[in-house]
């Protein structure tokens, strides 16, 4: 495996907006198919677990060339330490709600799939291309050319992460009447956030647009979205929960937007 591939795989839950990757390194999407990182999720945290030791032993920081900044400006929570998994976490809530008060609208969205294999590995990897389908469709209609340097500071800004349904005594809950049979109940939440130049509203489009996400011989069968107004961190770490406890890794961690070239990749998914 080659260097930058973890750090590529470290820097997945907390990319800068118009950070690109490395010249000659490869995407995300490559680094993580069989035989570039191991599918065992422990296995590959022992690896950057022990990358992150001899960072820090070393006093290492990520170089210039490892992180070039098309704009100069950081979307995300992000510094060029290598950083903790709680430190990663608990600085989401806050970048959130500074987006809340710079003006942009914020959201949560829950992410329903049809039944799939067993393995909750390739479950998820399933789930995780699914929702970047939703990202690049979404982008393409929020913005009118996402891939200009106006279009990046107007592109909606995503965290998504797996949860599980866990039923509560004497209180409903839909999510897990409805559909705690499929996938064993996992699913996806996700927080997004909607600059306030947006070309839709979140709610209004995906209503009249669902045929759009939700289509034959795909995944995803549901989408749901909540405005937020208030509580933002806490609903940040609602979405995180399962992650910060343990019950995933965090490379299950998805973040948008993604370097362009990713972006428009699967902006419109194939015909068969």
């Amino acid at each position: 495996m080659k260097a930058d591939n973890e750090w590529m795989f470290l820097l997945r839950v907390v990319p800068p907006k118009d950070w690109w990757p490395p010249q000659g390194s490869k995407p995300v999407s490559e680094a993580l198919k069989t035989g570039q990182l191991d599918a065992n999720l422990d296995s590959v945290k022992s690896k950057i677990e022990a990358k992150r030791g001899n960072a820090s032993a070393n006093g290492s920081v990520l170089s210039a060339k490892q992180l070039e900044l098309h704009s100069g400006s950081s979307c995300a929570p992000f510094e060029t330490t290598v950083p903790g998994r709680k430190k990663i976490l608990e600085a989401w809530g806050p970048y959130f709600k500074k987006q809340l008060n710079d003006g942009r609208k914020i959201y949560l969205l829950t992410f329903q799939f049809g039944e799939l294999q067993k393995e909750e590995f390739s479950c998820l990897e399933i789930m995780e291309r699914e929702i970047k389908r939703f990202y690049t469709t979404l982008a393409t209609r929020a913005v009118r050319k996402p891939h200009s340097a106006s279009g990046k500071e107007k592109l909606p800004i995503m965290l998504a992460a797996p949860d599980v349904p866990v039923r509560k005594n004497n209180r409903s809950n839909v999510l897990w009447e409805a559909d705690a049979y499929l996938n064993d109940g996992l699913h996806y939440h996700a927080v997004i956030a909607v600059h306030p130049d947006s070309r839709i509203r979140l709610m209004e489009h995906l209503d009249k647009c669902k045929d759009t996400y939700v289509i034959p011989k795909h995944a995803l069968i549901n989408v749901h979205v909540k405005r937020v107004k208030k509580d933002v961190e806490f609903v940040v770490d609602y979405v995180l929960k399962n992650v910060k406890y343990g019950k995933f890794d965090l490379i299950r961690v998805v973040t948008y937007p993604r370097p362009s070239s990713e972006l428009l990749a699967q902006s419109m998914p194939k015909k068969p």
